[in-house]
């Protein structure tokens, strides 16, 4: 899992540079939070 973090970091870090809105980041960052606790919740349940 620690891998995962460590890539979406490395991604938003990039995407930081290119993109000056830090709203458009905040949300995406936001909503890969929201999936990955609704996929941990989905694995955790089966």
């Amino acid at each position: 899992m620690g891998h995962v973090v460590r890539d979406v970091a490395f991604r938003a870090r990039i995407s930081r540079q290119q993109v000056r809105p830090s709203g458009l980041l905040v949300v995406t960052v936001v909503t890969l939070i929201l999936w990955a606790g609704l996929a941990m919740l989905i694995i955790r349940a089966i």
